[in-house]
């Protein structure tokens, strides 16, 4: 089943061109990308909130934060939202995100098609939550 064209997925990775290259992948799989470099808490809050995407892919190496504390940051609200986190790392840190809060764990590089298969089978429920 193909993802429904309003699926967004956020994805927060501060490599520029690891970014650019998420956003096509995804894209071209009927996805949209919502790319965001450097957020803060308040930003992805506000994201999520206006968006309302359904899956959301966290690298948890940021140049300048960590992306484990980010997402306990905002954990409330991606709780409230519904939305499935993926949290990716070179580092085999799936204990530490699956504690922190994330669905799944996938450990880079891996190959395009994992991060796919993941969005397809985690992003089919989109949240029309109505405030």
């Amino acid at each position: 089943m193909p993802p429904h064209p309003d699926e967004k997925i956020i994805l927060i990775e501060d490599d520029q061109k690891m970014l650019a290259l998420l956003a096509t992948l995804i894209g071209l799989e009927g996805f949209k990308a919502i790319p965001m470099r450097s957020p803060t808490p308040e930003n992805i809050i506000d994201i999520v909130r206006l968006e309302k995407p359904s899956a959301a892919v966290f690298d948890v190496h940021l140049s300048n934060q960590n992306g484990l504390e980010l997402l306990r940051a905002v954990l409330p609200v991606i709780t409230e939202y519904k939305i499935h986190i993926l949290m990716t790392s070179g580092e085999d840190l799936r204990k530490e995100c699956l504690a922190a809060g994330a669905d799944d764990f996938l450990l880079k590089p891996y190959m395009p098609g994992d991060l796919i298969n993941w969005l397809k089978q985690n992003s089919q429920t989109v949240i029309n939550k109505e405030d």
